[in-house]
């Protein structure tokens, strides 16, 4: 926008008409009656002076604000950089100070979920297609059978379909109709009603395990599978009295499988032990594993993604887990 030759009143009025008679990108000349002055461009023209043509002048202050709102946009940026990197250290060094549990990480079990499910996706981000709803409540899935679940009232004409979707698609860590909806969402679990976790600790792994349907949706297959990894990056207790854990805000170290690959990723191929010869989970929703096992889970992770993105992702977790929690590990 070429502004020279342009006239302008000062503020106020104090040094009368004058005319722009250079420009640059950042800096603009005006020679006045009195004198000559330099000023910065845009920003002089919501201040200093205002230009005689109306319709120029308009265009000039919406330039003025998007440039502000951009600069707000960066500095937002740059607090949520630092902000994060904050948290990041936070959560390395509570890591260190904590007392040291010898089974740190966590296994979870989750009531398979679909929604979402594609050919990248394995679900848990979404609500559950008509014929899972239908199998886990044939299964007795004790919260897709209570009368308080969403899924449930909307099945027996208390809510509507809109509504059920639109209590998933609107509260985040909040309503939502099971955790297992938001699981990969979120990537967050949580404990029953008056739970708490034990000897769980951040910078450590949680795997998320599930059982998965047969190709009809008539039963489900007694195999458990893993269908997610994270580092444990933040646990507090809920507004129900439970605890509940989240992933750390990192994309780097998060790892979900499709539903090809966790079929492949049999979770008692590594935590089967001879005090369970019959690779029965048993009651309660996690169990506690040390960190030979979790890196086992991690080397597995690795072997199953054939992507090459994907296993050095994989990859860089593994030595990531390792390098946070003073471990080591052969070369993979």
């Amino acid at each position: 926008m070429n502004l020279v030759g342009q006239k302008v009143v000062h503020t106020n009025n104090a040094l009368g008409v004058g005319k722009i008679i250079e420009q640059s990108d950042v800096q603009i000349k005006i020679q006045f009656e009195s004198r000559t002055i330099a000023m910065q461009f845009p920003e002089a023209f919501a201040k200093f002076v205002t230009l005689e043509d109306s319709g120029i002048q308009k265009k000039i202050l919406l330039m003025i604000e998007d440039k502000r709102k951009e600069k707000e946009e960066e500095e937002t940026k740059q607090r949520e950089k630092l902000e994060y990197i904050r948290r990041q250290q936070n959560t390395i060094a509570k890591c260190k100070k904590v007392k040291k549990s010898k089974r740190p990480s966590i296994a979870f079990k989750l009531t398979y979920c679909d929604g979402g499910k594609d050919d990248r996706n394995i679900g848990f981000y979404g609500i559950c297609s008509s014929e899972m709803r239908a199998l886990n409540i044939k299964k007795g899935r004790s919260w897709c059978t209570d009368k308080d679940c969403d899924c449930n009232k909307y099945i027996n004409g208390i809510i509507s379909r809109d509504e059920l979707y639109s209590f998933w698609e609107t509260e985040y860590c909040g309503s939502y109709p099971c955790y297992d909806s938001i699981a990969l969402r979120d990537w967050s679990v949580a404990t029953a009603p008056g739970k708490r976790f034990a000897s769980v600790e951040l910078g450590h792994l949680c795997i998320l395990t599930t059982q998965l349907p047969n190709d009809d949706y008539t039963d489900v297959d007694k195999e458990r599978v893993v269908v997610g990894l994270f580092i444990i990056g933040r646990i507090e207790p809920a507004e129900n009295d439970n605890d509940r854990i989240y992933a750390v805000e990192k994309d780097d170290y998060l790892l979900s499988f499709t539903f090809e690959e966790a079929k492949r990723f049999k979770y008692w191929d590594i935590a089967s032990t001879s005090t369970n010869p019959d690779n029965l989970w048993g009651s309660g929703l996690y169990r506690n594993l040390d960190d030979d096992m979790a890196i086992e889970f991690l080397k597995k992770a690795i072997d199953i993604k054939k992507d090459v993105a994907e296993k050095e992702k994989a990859r860089k977790f593994l030595h990531h887990y390792c390098e946070i929690n003073g471990l080591t590990v052969e070369a993979v």
